[in-house]
């Protein structure tokens, strides 16, 4: 493997924006389910998600708990139906 970009800030606020900011852009463009890519998310950015969806108009689903650290995340868009 070649590594590509180096993140020469290796603290975890660094890396828990550097998700969120992955995952808010795909809310931002209106995606109908937002994922991180089949990886889960930190536990830390659990609440800003939450926040995010809620302001995107998405419905979380958490998933399964990965070693208290990560937790599986999709966010799915709300859509309204003429029913």
């Amino acid at each position: 493997m070649e590594l590509f970009i180096k993140f020469t800030d290796s603290s975890e606020s660094f890396t828990n924006g550097v998700e969120f900011g992955r995952l808010l852009n795909k809310m931002e463009r209106g995606d109908e389910n937002v994922s991180n890519n089949g990886f889960p998310c930190h536990i830390e950015n659990m609440e800003v998600l939450e926040s995010a969806c809620l302001a995107y108009g998405y419905i979380p689903v958490w998933g399964k708990d990965h070693y208290g650290e990560w937790v599986d995340f999709m966010g799915i868009k709300k859509v309204a139906g003429d029913n």
